[in-house]
This record gives C-alpha cells, sequence and structure tokens, in this order.
C-alpha cells in the first residue's frame, strides 16, 4: 500500500476523497493538486474554510496552481488518485 496520495483535481469529488483518506489513514502523506488557485472553485467563501481546515487540522499539502503532469513522482508522492470530473456532453 501507498505511503503517499496525491489527489488531482480540487473539486467537491477531490476534497471529500482527501478528506476521507487523511482522517482513515493519519500515517499517510496526502496533497491536493488543484491547477486552479482555489479549492471548490464553485462554491463562494468555500476555499478559505475548506483549505485552512485540510492543511492545519488533517495535515493534508495544497498544491494550487500546479497542473498534474501524469506523474505523481514529480510532486514527490507514490500514486495518484485522478478526481478532476469529466464532462459528457451526449444527446
Amino acid at each position: 500500500m501507498a505511503k503517499s496520495v496525491l489527489i488531482v483535481g480540487g473539486g467537491s469529488t477531490g476534497v471529500e476523497s482527501a478528506g476521507y483518506i487523511a482522517e482513515k489513514y493519519p500515517d499517510k502523506k496526502i496533497g491536493i493538486c488543484q491547477r486552479g488557485e482555489r479549492l471548490l472553485p464553485v462554491i463562494k467563501g468555500a476555499h478559505e474554510k475548506i483549505h485552512q481546515y485540510m492543511e492545519k487540522d488533517l495535515g493534508i499539502t495544497i498544491h494550487l496552481k500546479t497542473e498534474f503532469k501524469g506523474d505523481p513522482k514529480d510532486l514527490g508522492y507514490e500514486m495518484a488518485l485522478d478526481c478532476r470530473g469529466y464532462k459528457f456532453s451526449g444527446p
């Protein structure tokens, strides 16, 4: 099992996944990689609250303005969990 996990995507799925893993496995190094400037960008005011809670209370490292290039080792993690989401543009 990996000792460190990088969550790719700072939306609701990424933030929830990172929080769950950090709470369930407090000995693991957890990080969130977000290409934008804010976590939970679609929820007004959420970034300030969640950023502080995740870093200070859960020990999660937040990598803002950081695009994931496909290798978690580039940021010092063993594995990545892709939570960027996908858009369906069906009929």
